[in-house]
């Protein structure tokens, strides 16, 4: 309290919700937090100074404020609440260096035409851009790890999507329906692949599916009419039904995994029957006929080996892996994991032995210490 004042710390829950006459507003710097559904349905709300103390936005704040097309937050920003800023007219704002998280639907059905991630936010959260048809330009921040559930679903304006290496995780349609989007640039560190990711991008014409990722989900990129071009990573083991049905443009596959991928069909195939009569499937030397006896692989008529750096020659001079007296020997490995796998794709081994016996004459694909090599008993 000042000169008989008492400073304002915060706008109660629901506080001007809703008052359709409101057109301005002034919060002091003393302010620290604007409760749950602060301004929300506040329609006519044009002009919004939020003071230099504020710390979060409490839920739906701004829910609903039509007219509201720019805002901007005081460096101490902190957080956004749920459905923050849903529904209303903002297509500016500027995300403070301090924001540590986003809340779910934060900006759903905004009015937002760019958007930078600040480095402190490590989730996306579900539907927090859902619907974001003028958007057209997102930058990650460094920190990033995960791409929440329908995070990006609908937003049509996208035409270009670059994701950081240290994203691990992009979830159930994280961005399906992005009509305009042409181009993906998925991070090395993606693991997870939901399912619907990329659902409906019908003007995506390539997609690389980093190695690290080991299932691509169903539905994941169904409907992608102008699809041409799909790499599968080295680590993939199980492609889910449908994930590419509805793409029948795609002209080239390049499997890097030497191990064909287990293939589930429980509603529909992953591929149109178009790609398997007419597309290349391209995969490592020494493969090819792995995928012509693996299920569901052997439908594509045109199997072309081709060196990827998957299998071949020893890779790398301190391992070395040769086939001696019926039995595979390991050499400058170490401790490291190895699995055998048959030409089938059915791991046949897995553990740490240097040497390998009781195996049928055959030829057999070997990983070790982050290797493939190709070997015949």
């Amino acid at each position: 309290m000042q000169n008989g004042k008492v400073d304002v710390v915060g706008v109660a829950n629901y506080a001007f919700y809703p008052s359709p006459e409101l057109t301005s507003v002034v919060l002091p710097n003393s302010t620290l937090f604007i409760g749950t559904g602060a301004f929300q349905e506040c329609t006519s709300l044009e002009n919004v100074d939020l003071g230099d103390g504020l710390e979060s936005i409490g839920e739906y704040a701004f829910n609903g404020c039509s007219v509201l097309k720019s805002i901007t937050l005081p460096d101490n920003v902190e957080s956004l609440g749920k459905g923050a800023f849903q529904y209303s007219g903002l297509t500016a704002i500027t995300l403070p260096d301090n924001v540590e998280s986003l809340g779910q639907y934060a900006f759903q059905y905004s009015g937002l035409t760019a958007i930078t991630i600040p480095d402190k936010v490590e989730g996306i959260p579900m539907g927090c851009f859902l619907g974001c048809t003028s958007l057209e330009i997102v930058d990650f921040g460094a920190g990033l790890k995960s791409i929440g559930e329908n995070a990006f679903s609908g937003c049509r304006s996208l035409k270009s999507v670059t994701i950081p290496d240290n994203v691990e995780t992009i979830l159930h349609d994280g961005f399906g329906f992005c009509e305009n989007l042409e181009e993906v640039n998925l991070g090395a560190g993606l693991k997870v692949l939901g399912e619907f990711a990329f659902e409906g991008c019908d003007k995506l014409k390539a997609i690389t599916i980093p190695d690290k990722v080991e299932t691509i989900e169903r539905y994941c990129v169904r409907d992608c009419s102008a699809l041409e071009k799909v790499v599968l990573g080295n680590s993939l083991k199980t492609i889910e039904h449908g994930a590419f049905e509805g793409c029948p443009n795609i002209a080239e596959v390049t499997s890097k995994n030497p191990v064909p991928p287990a293939i589930e069909m429980f509603d529909s195939r992953p591929f149109d029957s178009v790609v398997y009569e007419e597309a290349v499937l391209r995969v490592p030397i020494g493969s090819g006929d792995a995928y012509r006896e693996a299920p569901e692989w052997e439908k594509f008529i045109n199997i072309v080996e081709t060196g990827l750096g998957g299998v071949g020659d020893v890779s790398n001079d301190a391992v070395g892996v040769t086939a001696e007296g019926g039995s595979i020997e390991i050499a400058g490995a170490g401790n490291a994991q190895v699995e055998v796998y048959n030409l089938s794709g059915q791991l046949v081994y897995s553990g740490q032995s240097t040497t390998i016996g009781g195996l049928d004459r055959s030829i057999y694909i070997v990983r070790v210490a982050g290797h493939t090599f190709k070997v015949v008993l």
